[in-house]
């Protein structure tokens, strides 16, 4: 069987490859994370599919090769040789198993084939462990795993008939055992004791109940006696309660109704107190506003006046400093010019008399025209216009006030006010009018409220009856008490209940424990039976590996000695375990290198091949299996890759160079 092509749409770090084999020896030498181990990866997955059955991203194939940046399938296509007749296997992988696809096709028929499920178990008549342990050489383990399906290929190899129903009946064996009692304490032998056990204690709970009825019934008795006697006492209390209440409403009532007295007798004074206030004069609400509007009006007459006042004052020391200065002034010319006429006339009379008189006479003539014109002109002056009509106006601004002042005083002289400021005044008769008003009203709706209570002073409440409140705080208890009282038989009947039907259980208890006691011993033989046949199988298994054991351990002598260059001492048993014999002591293979180990397990691997496959010879995948090898080992490991792949097809993955061929 040889590869032929493969095509990877996509596939982990790889898309849009395509790789053709060589039929003999196929050398990709490439650095790390190029996708190496991924291409070996998808050729094992072409045949036995992904292998998912671990969580974490390391271990599971379906995580790690879904390219990252797509939802898409991710898979491709292999063409291999089998019997002269090439194949061409197409899968791609979804999200999940359910969602896989794939195909397998005839390419000399054109014929195709959805029957691509379990091709591999198919081709190398092995499952996936045991391809893994063979001709698929894995960089992160190849060491060899013994399994059903490499036990099942070496009884065919070596002629043995029925290997199949064999291993059949060893793993129908072995599962049935352990049925009977798995690890971590299940199967049916530790269910039938917990069974048992559960029994046991139920049984235990039933004759405890048994013996608990009785006690139960005595506690069930005495809460009787004590629930009747709190009865007794609650209808009591009740009863006293009911006339602590009549008590109550009546001391409730008389309060109230004396609460009510007192506030009519307050109400009364304050109505009798606005009465002495307006004399007996009702008084509207259209005449308080007319007052309030007067007292606002001669407020205002009166500040204005105040105004006209500094305004007045103002002018007449205006008017005194214009004249006094006009004055002086005017004087002294006037005297100036009339003194020179006088003396110019009185010295023109030494000369000539009559034209001396007449300047004489001219002159004092002029003086007193002028003081007679001044005089009048001063009488029509703009100042003295407004000093009079200042005045005018003051003198109707007091006709006013003094109205005001007549009609407020006439108005409040109907009343009995303590107070002789107008504004105070209103107030007193609006306050005066509202509490009447408003104390009527009270008055009137608290005697409505006193007719209601019907209450007659004169009676008296009986003084022998208990108090209220603590009646009905003892009533409160003994209700609380009689609550638990009521909830502790209810517990207890219940209990009753319960543990008779527990007791009445103990027969049919006492025969499921017998019955499980017997259950429990024929499981235990029947396991036995079990435990004697696999082990007889399994020496059967043996015998039939020692018929391999030979071959196995020829083939496995000559690929030590190939890969390793000297003769050594080693045997391998039946479960591919190593032993060396050195001077004299048999050393298994922890003693020796991790290059060792790996050459062992190589030797193996291929002495595997050799045995399992000697009709069709299969292809080997080997993803850098030499790299703990030593330079002389390497050598003689790159000489038996040039010798096998003369008769095997050997794809050989490397990353260094000394390794490559």
């Amino acid at each position: 069987m040889k590869l032929i092509e493969c095509y990877i749409s996509s596939f982990g770090k790889l898309k849009d490859y395509k790789l053709s084999f060589d039929n003999n020896l196929t050398v990709i030498n490439r650095e790390n994370a190029y996708g190496k181990t991924t291409l070996s990866i998808f050729i094992k997955s072409m045949f036995y599919g992904l292998d998912e059955a671990k969580r974490d991203v390391d271990n599971n194939e379906r995580k790690k090769y879904k390219p990252w940046n797509s939802t898409e399938k991710f898979g491709g296509y292999l063409i291999f040789e089998k019997d002269g007749v090439n194949y061409k296997i197409e899968r791609f992988f979804g999200n999940k198993e359910s969602e896989d696809t794939g195909l397998l096709t005839d390419l000399s028929t054109g014929k195709t084939f959805d029957n691509y499920l379990g091709l591999g178990e198919r081709l190398f008549e092995i499952d996936q462990g045991g391809f893994l342990s063979t001709t698929f050489f894995s960089q992160k383990d190849f060491t060899v795993k013994s399994n059903s399906s490499l036990t099942a290929k070496f009884n065919t190899v070596c002629d043995v008939q029925d290997t199949l129903a064999f291993d059949k009946a060893v793993s129908k064996i072995k599962d049935l055992a352990k049925g009977y009692k798995y690890s971590g304490d299940r199967g049916h032998i530790p269910q039938a004791k917990r069974d048992l056990l559960e029994v046991e204690k139920e049984i235990q709970i039933a004759e405890q109940s048994l013996s608990s009825v009785n006690e139960y019934k005595q506690q069930a008795l005495d809460l009787n006696e004590q629930l009747n006697a709190c009865q007794q006492e609650i209808k009591e209390l009740s009863d006293a309660l009911s006339l602590s209440a009549k008590v109550e409403a009546y001391n409730d009532t008389k309060a109230l109704y004396e609460k009510l007295m007192r506030e009519q007798n307050q109400l009364a004074h304050k109505i009798e107190d606005a009465n002495k206030t307006l004399n007996g004069n009702n008084v509207t609400q259209k005449e308080i506003e007319s007052c309030k509007e007067c007292v606002e009006q001669l407020n205002k007459s009166k500040q204005q006046k105040s105004f006209l006042e500094k305004d007045l004052l103002d002018l007449e020391n205006e008017k005194n400093q214009s004249n006094a200065s006009n004055t002086n002034n005017k004087k002294l010319l006037i005297l100036g010019a009339c003194g020179i006429g006088v003396i110019a006339g009185i010295i023109l009379m030494i000369f000539s008399l009559i034209p001396g008189i007449v300047l004489t006479v001219l002159s004092v003539f002029f003086f007193a025209l002028s003081l007679f014109y001044k005089k009048d002109k001063k009488e029509q002056s703009p100042l003295l216009i407004l000093l009079e009509k200042k005045k005018n106006q003051i003198q109707e601004l007091n006709n006013v006030i003094n109205g005001y002042n007549n009609s407020l005083s006439m108005f409040f002289s109907r009343f009995n006010l303590l107070s002789f400021d107008f504004s105070t005044m209103i107030e007193e008769v609006e306050n005066a009018v509202k509490t009447k008003e408003e104390s009527k009203k009270s008055f009137n709706e608290n005697l409505l409220e006193i007719e209601k209570l019907s209450f007659n002073p004169q009676e008296t409440a009986n003084e022998n009856i208990p108090d209220y409140n603590q009646t009905k705080q003892k009533l409160f208890e003994k209700n609380e008490q009689l609550k638990s009282l009521s909830n502790s038989l209810a517990k207890i009947n219940s209990a009753i209940s319960e543990r008779e039907a527990e007791a009445n259980n103990l027969p049919s208890l006492e025969n499921k424990k017998s019955a499980l006691i017997e259950k429990t011993c024929q499981l235990k033989d029947e396991l036995d039976i079990l435990n004697l046949t696999y082990d007889f199988l399994q020496k059967a298994d043996e015998n039939l590996k020692v018929r391999y054991r030979a071959p196995m351990q020829t083939a496995f002598d000559k690929y030590v000695g190939l890969l390793s260059g000297v003769e050594m001492d080693v045997e391998m048993d039946v479960d591919f375990n190593i032993t060396i014999n050195e001077r004299g002591l048999s050393l298994p293979t922890d003693y020796y290198s991790k290059g060792y180990k790996n050459l062992f397990d190589i030797c193996k691997r291929f002495a595997l091949i050799e045995v399992l496959f000697n009709k069709e010879k299969p292809f080997v995948i080997l993803d850098d299996p030499f790299c703990n090898l030593d330079d002389e080992k390497i050598t003689f490991a790159k000489s038996l890759l040039e010798q096998l792949s003369k008769e095997y097809q050997i794809i050989y993955f490397t990353c260094h160079n000394s390794r490559a061929m």
